[in-house]
């Protein structure tokens, strides 16, 4: 989504395709009920939710603070340091409620879940594994394919990430 002018709706649009509605509303109703301290000089109503979403939306494109604050239509008086300050809060919160959504389980919810899965011989003593996937960063300058940030998955700077998975 590169377009001028973005507002409040079309960000929240393009986040709600990607993730869903539930989840945002989830999310939303989470980081508001710890009334976070935000910067900003003008707080005008709403200001957490859209403060929320410029940061998963900066999360989700990869674009850097000052192009996302030149696209956007609302927030006219939101500086960058403040753009920054928020988004380091608010991640702090976002993965708050990200291990709120996690459930470990133990070994009898394990082989509980394996005898939902599809019956298949090869999987028969399995009832955990392990997946792994990159995501791509915004290359900056002095990267180089020796840097520890370097992923040759995403032929770019990414962050590499290990889940183990119960059947359910």
């Amino acid at each position: 989504m590169q377009a001028k002018n973005l507002s409040y709706k079309d960000i929240r649009q393009y986040i709600k395709q990607a993730v869903g509605s539930d989840t945002l509303k989830s999310i939303c109703n989470f980081v508001n009920a710890q009334s976070p301290c935000l910067w900003g000089i003008d707080k005008p109503h709403g200001f957490v939710n859209e403060s929320l979403c410029l940061v998963i939306y900066k999360d989700m494109t990869g674009d850097g603070y000052q192009k996302i604050l030149r696209s956007i239509s609302f927030l006219p008086n939101l500086s960058d340091k403040s753009f920054r300050e928020n988004t380091w809060r608010l991640r702090v919160l976002l993965a708050k409620w990200g291990r709120n959504q996690i459930t470990l389980g133990n070994k009898d919810d394990w082989e509980a879940d394996k005898n939902l899965m599809e019956n298949n011989p090869n999987l028969k003593s399995i009832n955990l594994w392990i997946d792994s996937s990159n995501f791509p960063k915004i290359k900056y300058t002095g990267m180089s394919r020796k840097a520890n940030d370097w992923s040759f998955k995403c032929n770019s700077p990414g962050l590499h990430f290990m889940m183990l998975e119960s059947a359910s």
